[in-house]
């Protein structure tokens, strides 16, 4: 049985901009690039209740 990946989702764009570099984390070989879609940075909780739904395909 083949498990769905969730999103990753990062609250605070301004935050991630700063602490999160996802360029750096793949050369770095600490996650895929595949993997650096998963991440979603979102404002708001429905925000990431769209991103959720969207991920699992749920409208």
């Amino acid at each position: 049985m083949e498990i769905k990946p969730l999103p990753a989702l990062i609250f605070g764009r301004d935050f991630r901009e700063r602490a999160i570099n996802f360029v750096a984390l793949v050369e770095e070989g600490t996650i895929s690039p595949d993997d650096v879609h998963i991440f979603s940075c979102v404002e708001t909780a429905d925000e990431a209740w769209a991103a959720i739904k969207k991920a699992c395909g749920i409208s």
